[in-house]
């Protein structure tokens, strides 16, 4: 199955909910920091179906 698709940034809460996740889950990881950084965080995006598409 194909489906044309856009990315769309995501900010805001969203991002927190994610950090909590990777929180939760890698808390003990040296890895955790670069997971919940700035760039993590700009580098987030939501897939949605391409407008006229479904």
């Amino acid at each position: 199955m194909t489906k044309d698709v856009v990315f769309e940034p995501v900010n805001g809460p969203i991002n927190d909910l994610v950090d909590d996740a990777y929180r939760a889950k890698y808390a003990s990881s040296q890895y955790l920091r670069p997971m919940i950084g700035a760039r993590a965080r700009a580098a987030t995006v939501r897939i949605v179906p391409s407008p006229g598409h479904s």
